[in-house]
């Protein structure tokens, strides 16, 4: 996301493929770390709570969007230096925002 964006330049999107598979085994980790939450007390998050229904919504564009970068050849193709597509750069931003908001939800979770 940050090479897309225009910071780390001097990395080739190859490289920063070699660890999509950290970052979906993060995810992975957090869904089921979540789910066994929610588990716990299911009656307190989904219908007591304003910030969950957000939370399950913006996850779902996260990680379409990060599958943006998965599957785009014209990515892969780039050479360090070289600037991302304006596309790319959207949906960047799109990821980002996605995830700040899953974020900020989970962490109101327990506050509201």
């Amino acid at each position: 996301m940050l090479r897309a964006v225009g910071l780390l330049e001097f990395v080739s999107f190859a490289a920063v493929h070699r660890l999509l598979l950290l970052g979906v085994l993060g995810v992975l980790m957090n869904v089921v770390s979540g789910m066994l939450m929610m588990l716990a007390d299911s009656y307190r998050y989904v219908v007591g709570d304003s910030t969950f229904a957000p939370k399950i919504a913006l996850i779902p564009i996260g990680v379409v969007a990060a599958l943006y970068f998965s599957v785009s050849n014209r990515l892969w193709n780039l050479k360090p230096e070289e600037d991302a597509p304006a596309a790319a750069k959207w949906v960047a931003a799109l990821v980002a925002l996605a995830w700040a908001g899953v974020i900020v939800c989970g962490r109101l979770l327990n506050y509201l």
